[in-house]
């Protein structure tokens, strides 16, 4: 199995105005095949729904994708079935991200884990 190469990695995505309300942490997921997770994506609450998300998502797809095939694959998300993530999963969805997999009552009573996922690559090589 192929292993990724690239560490553990911060996002900042800047606007024009060179303020960062908004970031993620991407890294590869162990014991798996050129996977990633962008397992932290914040957005300050009253930049919500205007864009910043986007940058952040495009700008680690970016990313992977230049690092080539033989480093990136896959990029997952993983989000909470609760109410409070519900806007953080049709946002994922809006960014071509496909719900795979629920892990029942992974954060808690009543609260599985969803995982969604997005192919870097033109074919699943």
């Amino acid at each position: 199995m192929s292993r990724p190469s690239l560490p553990e990695t911060r996002v900042k995505a800047r606007p024009t105005t060179g303020v960062c309300p908004r970031c993620g942490v991407l890294r590869p997921e162990p014991f798996a095949d050129r996977v990633w997770n962008l397992f932290f994506l914040a957005v300050q609450p009253g930049r919500h729904r205007s864009g910043m998300g986007d940058l952040v998502v495009h700008q680690v797809e970016k990313s992977l994708r230049g690092s080539g095939e033989q480093a990136a694959r896959v990029l997952i998300v993983e989000t909470s079935s609760t109410i409070e993530d519900e806007a953080a999963r049709r946002f994922y969805e809006r960014e071509g991200f496909d719900r795979n997999a629920r892990v029942c009552k992974f954060c808690g009573p009543g609260a599985d884990k969803i995982v969604s996922w997005k192919s870097l690559v033109p074919a699943d090589t």
